[in-house]
């Protein structure tokens, strides 16, 4: 009785991946002749004449020069920067900030 049960589960499956193929076999092929009922694709071209022309390449910078071991300071805080707490080619910077309502 075990096998029977199988064999009738293994049928249903078959015969369900077999109407799902059918299904997709029949929805691509029309899609295929919708494709090929449209025309060709065409493409239009106008023709032109080429100038010479002098080039010479060049490039544009835009930028600052900075002198070696200059720091710009932003604060990325509300409020104008008071007090700068740095001592000659010291690295160390101590901020005070005067907050703004």
């Amino acid at each position: 009785m075990k096998s029977g049960r199988w064999i009738l589960t293994l049928l249903l499956c078959a015969l369900l991946i077999g109407s799902l193929a059918g299904y997709k076999i029949l929805e691509i092929r029309s899609a295929i002749a919708f494709a090929e009922s449209l025309p060709e694709y065409s493409e239009t071209v106008k023709t032109g004449r080429a100038k010479a022309v002098v080039f010479q390449p060049t490039v544009q910078v835009m930028g600052a020069i900075v002198q070696p071991g200059h720091v710009t300071l932003r604060n990325e805080l509300p409020g104008r920067i008071t007090d700068i707490g740095a001592k000659s080619f010291c690295w160390s910077v101590g901020l005070a900030f005067n907050r703004m309502p």
